[in-house]
C-alpha cells in the first residue's frame, strides 16, 4: 500500500456517507439510497466509488474484530492482497475484483442491471432472502433518454418498478447525475441527496434539507434550507478516480453516446441527407415513441428571451413565494417560457446547494430570491 492509498481510506474512513453505508452493511440499518448531485466532472462518481470501497472494508475489518484503520488495512491486505485506492491504481485490486459486479456505470449497463435484479426477484418469489445487496449505479438512470423509444424507454420504466424491490430486499443503492429530475420521483423521494459544489481547495458533498428554524427575535419558527450533514473531499490528484474504472466508464458512455446518436441520424437520416457514421442504421422505434419524440417542444430563442426577461422583473420580489406567483402570471400563456425559467430556477438552487424536490416546493423557502438567483 502507498501513502496516497492510506490518506485517500483514512479520509474517507471519517465521512457520513461511508458511515451510512456501514451501517447498512453491519445490519445496523436495513437500507440506505444516497443520490449524489453535481456539476459533470465535479467528483461524483469517486466520492461514490471511495465511500463504497471504505465502508466495505471497514465492514470486512469489523467483522474480523479489527477496528483500528493500521490494523484494518493488514487485516485486508493479507486476506485480499495489495489494496490500491487512488488515481494512481491502474488495475483493479481484489477487493475490486471481487465487488466489480455491484458497479453499473452509464446506459449502456441498465440492462445488466435489470439481469442481475431479475434473479433477485426469483429469489425473493421463492421465500429466500436476497441479504443486504449494494449497487452503484453511475449515470445510469436517465428520465430524459426514454424520449428516444426502444429498448432505452422500456429500461427506464422497468428500473422505475424495480427500484420498490431495492426498498422491500434491503440493502445499499448509491446512484450519480447531474440533476434530480433526471430520476424517477421514487429514488429522489426516499434518498439522501447530497449535492457536490466547489469550496476553496476542496470539493464539499453536501446534505441539505428544509427545516423549521426558530428567530432570535421571538418564540416563532421559520422554514428555510439548513445543512444536516458535509463531507470535504481535499482537491487532490489522489482523490481522482482510479485509471482503470475511469477507462471502463468512459468506454462504456461513449457506447451510450454512438447509439444515441445513431437512432437520431437513423430517424432523421432522410431529412439530413446522410447516415450514421459506422453506416448501420439503429433499430427504428414504435409509433407511439416516435410520435411523441416528433411531438416534442423545441426550445426557441424566443422562449430563451422571455425567460430571461421574467426572471429579471420577478427576481426583486421580497419572498419565494411571491416570486413564484409572478412568474406564473407572466408565463401563464407560454408553457415553453414557463419550463425553461423552471429548470433555471432548480438548477441555479442546486448549485447554491439548496434541494427542493420541485417547483411548488419553491414557495416554502426562506429569503429573498435576489440572493440565490
Amino acid at each position: 500500500m502507498d501513502e496516497a492509498t492510506f490518506r485517500v481510506f483514512k479520509t474517507y474512513a471519517g465521512f457520513t456517507s461511508t458511515k451510512l453505508i456501514l451501517k447498512v452493511l453491519k445490519g445496523e440499518r436495513p437500507y440506505v439510497s444516497l443520490l449524489i448531485l453535481g456539476q459533470p466532472g465535479i467528483g461524483k462518481t469517486s466520492y461514490a466509488y471511495y465511500s463504497l470501497k471504505a465502508a466495505r472494508m471497514l465492514s470486512l475489518c469489523h467483522s474480523a474484530k479489527r477496528l483500528e484503520l493500521g490494523a484494518c488495512l493488514s487485516y485486508i491486505e493479507s486476506n485480499y492482497g495489495p489494496i490500491c485506492m487512488s488515481k494512481h491504481c491502474a488495475e483493479p485490486d481484489g477487493i475490486d475484483r471481487k465487488y466489480r459486479w455491484s458497479y453499473y456505470t452509464g446506459l449502456a449497463d441498465l440492462k445488466r442491471f435489470i439481469e442481475d435484479y431479475r434473479a433477485l426477484a426469483a429469489e425473493v418469489r421463492s421465500g429466500g432472502r436476497p441479504g443486504r445487496k449494494v449497487f452503484l449505479l453511475d449515470d445510469l438512470v436517465s428520465r430524459k433518454a426514454y424520449a428516444f423509444g426502444g429498448v432505452y424507454r422500456d429500461l427506464y420504466m422497468a428500473f422505475k418498478e424495480i427500484y420498490r424491490i431495492v426498498r422491500l430486499a434491503g440493502g445499499v443503492v448509491i446512484m450519480t447525475g447531474i440533476h434530480k429530475s433526471y430520476f424517477p420521483e421514487e429514488a429522489a423521494a426516499t434518498s439522501e441527496v447530497v449535492v457536490g459544489k466547489w469550496g476553496m481547495d476542496s470539493i464539499l458533498f453536501q446534505r441539505w434539507t428544509i427545516g423549521n428554524i426558530r428567530s432570535k427575535y421571538g418564540d416563532w419558527y421559520f422554514r428555510r434550507p439548513q445543512k444536516k450533514w458535509q463531507d470535504v473531499v481535499p482537491h487532490m490528484a489522489a482523490f481522482g478516480l482510479p485509471q482503470w474504472l475511469e477507462r471502463e466508464i468512459n468506454a462504456r458512455k461513449a457506447e451510450t453516446a454512438i447509439d444515441i446518436a445513431d437512432r437520431a441520424l437513423a430517424k432523421y437520416g432522410e431529412e439530413f441527407g446522410g447516415e450514421p457514421a459506422d453506416g448501420k442504421r439503429a433499430e427504428p422505434a414504435a409509433s407511439e415513441d416516435a410520435a411523441r419524440a416528433e411531438d416534442a417542444p423545441k426550445r426557441s430563442s424566443r422562449a430563451e428571451l422571455l425567460a430571461k426577461m421574467v426572471i429579471e422583473k420577478c427576481r426583486s420580489s421580497k419572498s419565494f413565494a411571491s416570486f413564484k406567483t409572478c412568474v406564473e402570471a407572466l408565463t401563464r400563456r407560454d408553457a415553453e417560457a414557463f419550463e425553461v425559467i423552471r429548470n433555471k430556477i432548480l438548477l441555479a438552487l442546486l448549485d447554491r446547494g439548496v434541494d427542493v424536490d420541485g417547483w411548488e416546493d419553491l414557495a416554502e423557502l426562506e429569503g429573498s430570491p435576489s440572493v440565490y438567483l
